[in-house]
């Protein structure tokens, strides 16, 4: 009884020690590194841009093609480093890679946010929310196909009830950036995979 009970006893100790083990050997990896400094910057910017009085750059699609192109330099960088070693570096790899990136850059950049919301300036949810009214408005006159009045009213009506600065809004805000940038990252992992050497055999 008493060698089971130490058996017992053991499995969480072993458990915890390779659970501690995996988290520091991912954070050891560089597209942790690249992602962590990628959500940095992208942090840092918001808060240029607010300080600034520019904060509504922020809903620029250029702010949106800045933010992919730093992820995609990241990406870059990453995979370049975490090839090294590697006998063959494949699709799943180098997609698990610019997928790290992109949800730690994203996760960083609405937690700014978050601080500037909650923290910083209680206002400024107000602020961004007439700046999306506004840039609804302004889309609704460029759309190809006239939309009845009907429906743009219910969608303006449907914004303005909805609050930027609420947890749920931040966490969907995280998951949708996070769905489209993935669309895009599907594509890139196929150019930074490495393929398979089909005279591979003939060498070894």
């Amino acid at each position: 009884m008493e060698f089971q009970e130490e058996n017992i006893a053991e499995k969480p100790a072993g458990y915890g020690q390779r659970l501690k083990q995996s988290i520091l050997s991912w954070s050891k990896k560089p597209s942790v590194f690249h992602g962590l400094l990628t959500g940095v910057l992208l942090f840092v910017s918001k808060f240029v841009f607010y300080l600034s009085n520019n904060w509504e750059f922020i809903f620029e699609p250029s702010w949106m093609f800045f933010s992919f192109l730093i992820m995609g330099i990241a990406m870059f960088m990453a995979q370049r480093v975490e090839k090294q070693g590697e006998v063959h570096y494949n699709y799943k790899q180098a997609l698990f890679t610019c997928s790290r990136i992109v949800f730690i850059a994203i996760f960083m950049s609405v937690f700014a946010d978050f601080v500037l919301y909650y923290i910083v300036d209680g206002s400024l949810a107000s602020q961004t929310l007439k700046i999306q009214i506004d840039k609804t408005i302004l889309a609704f006159n460029e759309l190809p196909v006239d939309m009845g009045d009907t429906d743009k009213d219910r969608i303006i009506e449907e914004l303005r009830k909805s609050n930027p600065a609420a947890l749920s809004s931040l966490f969907s805000n995280v998951f949708s950036k996070v769905l489209m940038n993935e669309l895009l990252v599907l594509i890139i992992a196929l150019f930074f995979r490495q393929r398979r050497d089909s005279n591979q055999w003939l060498k070894d």
